[in-house]
């Protein structure tokens, strides 16, 4: 068996209440590595071109990493795919939590969930005792009363599990699966659970004693002593996230003129968010000395994760994990707010309902902007008033879209791209989503790598599987093509390698490539250089890219929205700049041959290991 790994993967068949363990594909986990890489590889295999994502056809994949349950810091991860519902291609979603931890210690590499029940069930997995029981009891239930209740009739410690948004007939299609108060939010996993009556997995303490073996434990703890070191060290993982978590890369964005405000018509700079939105003014927010497990994940020393109390709303008063950067954009000045009070009530209120906080957000704003130019029926509006930062009517709309209540909480509820079809009018032009995909916080009109990065990830619009603001201030002029290409390729293959194996994406400022090969060659049988890492990473993106490629996307689906392309910036020190058609295709055509594809982004034969 392959060092650092356990050599099983657990399948449950949900129409037949059948249970198996198959030994892994050593040779998938060869070429794949673990975590992102091997279920998309596995994913390639189980999943027709063309199967609803809602339908019992679907199959939901969970793969740990070499990484996963070896105590290396802030590499407890594990990796969710599938098909969305929200975009109708390839998801993968990234989690922190207990799930993966206790699910390869117990000697599991990962899980593959299949069909669909009748009946509400959930899973619980106690070494080799693995069955489905009977979830009527918690179905329907938010997450926090879901998770306790369970916790306490199961006895478990690690209870991952859906909100009542993804229990309705019609699942919230940006419905997410919480591992405690971790969240795979992106892309509607929750729906796929919510379509198969799977309402959770409860997973009992692990041995003592792992399941598997890693190449050289000796030496590895002494890497881990460093490490540690490292990341004590590095500025942003040992001061910058544990104080304020990632609430830190919003003072980035201001600073660099890239923070939209209204639906990315207008900016935020940071004269405008200091004192308000700042980190500085977040950390006021932060309940100090309860940075718990409740907040972070298992062996993390940076513990960006943080306990906060919303005052308003109807969960004043309770304890709740703060939001991350992208929460406090979407629901903060994306809807036209800039108070963390309403923050931290809207964060928790879609974290309780168990939907997306950034497809939330976004297809509110969305709404926001067609009631401002007159394309909503106002009858249809239940009595809400649609002004921008009107708190109350925002907390009320999250419901609205959490229970499906109403024309217009029916609507939002599948996301922007479907609700612009039924609105029309020109609203496509500032429907922000890609693929299906709502845009994240980084606006590209002002840093063009992340232009190309939104058009081109593999599960829509997405910032988590390449980030390429720091390198573009820092290395790059942000605002220009000139080499944007490659370095969007070269960020999306490393990322694509530490979502396999699995490193935390913020950890990943101090877990450099040299880090990587080192860990990799003390816990595997791989023997890595770091070149090795970009040929892993290619291997697996171009994966990916024929996951969707074969579900009918080419290069007419790798494009940005209107006002992404065509309109100018509104504020911050790239005032009045655009990108426009003809410098996006430039940077699209540099990328499809620096990937190797042809000219309609479909990847050659021989560049597929299938």
């Amino acid at each position: 068996m392959l060092n650092s790994y356990n050599g099983k993967i657990l399948v449950i068949d949900m129409t037949t209440g059948h249970i198996e363990k198959q030994d892994l594909n050593e040779d998938y986990a060869r070429e794949y590595i673990g975590g992102r890489g091997l279920g998309a590889r596995y994913l390639y295999d189980l999943l027709e071109p063309a199967v609803d994502p809602l339908s019992p056809d679907n199959v939901i994949i969970a793969m740990t990493g070499p990484f996963t349950g070896t105590g290396i810091y802030a590499c407890q991860k594990y990796e969710w795919t599938s098909k969305s519902p929200l975009t109708g291609i390839y998801l993968c979603s990234n989690s922190g939590g207990r799930l993966g931890d206790r699910l390869k210690r117990l000697g599991y590499d990962g899980l593959i969930i299949k069909g669909a029940s009748d009946e509400p069930k959930y899973l619980i997995i106690d070494g080799d005792n693995v069955e489905l029981r009977d979830a009527s009891f918690v179905w329907g239930k938010m997450v926090s009363e879901a998770q306790n209740t369970l916790r306490h009739v199961t006895g478990a410690n690690a209870v991952v599990c859906t909100g009542s948004a993804a229990d309705l007939p019609d699942p919230v299609k940006f419905s997410g699966v919480y591992d405690g108060s971790r969240c795979a939010g992106r892309g509607g996993l929750g729906a796929v659970f919510g379509s198969k009556k799977l309402k959770a997995i409860a997973v009992m303490n692990p041995p003592k004693e792992n399941s598997f073996q890693v190449k050289d434990a000796n030496n590895l703890k002494e890497l881990m002593n460093e490490l540690l070191k490292d990341m004590k060290e590095n500025p942003v993982t040992g001061d910058q996230l544990p104080r304020a978590g990632s609430i830190i890369w919003l003072d980035t964005s201001a600073g660099f003129g890239i923070f939209p405000a209204k639906n990315h018509q207008e900016i935020r700079t940071m004269e405008d968010v200091e004192g308000k939105l700042d980190a500085e003014t977040y950390e006021k927010y932060v309940e100090k000395g309860r940075e718990s497990a409740f907040a972070n994940c298992i062996s993390c020393p940076i513990k960006s994760g943080h306990v906060v109390i919303p005052k308003r709303g109807r969960w004043a008063g309770e304890s709740s994990k703060g939001p991350e950067f992208e929460s406090a954009w979407s629901l903060g000045t994306n809807v036209g707010s800039m108070e963390y009070e309403h923050i931290l009530a809207a964060n928790k209120a879609c974290n309780e309902y168990g939907i997306d906080t950034i497809s939330t957000g976004s297809a509110m704003a969305f709404a926001m902007e067609c009631n401002q130019r007159g394309l909503l029926d106002k009858n249809k509006l239940d009595g809400l008033q649609l002004a921008w930062g009107n708190s109350e009517n925002i907390l009320k709309l999250i419901d609205k879209i959490g229970n499906r209540e109403g024309w217009l909480g029916n609507l939002l509820a599948d996301g922007v791209r479907n609700a612009s079809k039924e609105i029309g009018g020109n609203s496509s032009d500032f429907a922000l989503h890609v693929k299906g995909l709502e845009l994240p916080a980084y606006d590209p009109r002002g840093v063009w790598g992340m232009a190309l990065t939104y058009a081109t990830a593999c599960r829509g619009a997405c910032h988590l599987k390449l980030w390429t603001v720091g390198a573009e201030f820092k290395d790059y002029d942000p605002i220009s093509t000139q080499g944007k290409a490659e370095l969007v390729k070269d960020i999306q293959d490393l990322r694509a390698v530490l979502d396999s194996l699995i490193v935390c994406i913020f950890a990943g400022r101090a877990i450099t490539k040299e880090w990587v090969v080192r860990l990799v060659n003390a816990t595997t049988d791989h023997e890595w250089t770091e070149d090795d890492i970009a040929e892993f990473g290619a291997r697996i993106y171009n994966l990916e890219r024929a996951l969707i490629t074969r579900e009918g996307i080419t290069s007419k689906d790798d494009m940005l929205p209107n006002r992404i392309l065509e309109d100018a910036l509104t504020g911050g020190r790239s005032k009045g700049v655009k990108i426009g058609k003809d410098n996006f295709l430039k940077m699209l055509n540099e990328y499809y041959k620096a990937r190797g594809w042809d000219k309609d982004g479909i990847p050659y034969e021989e560049s597929i290991k299938t």
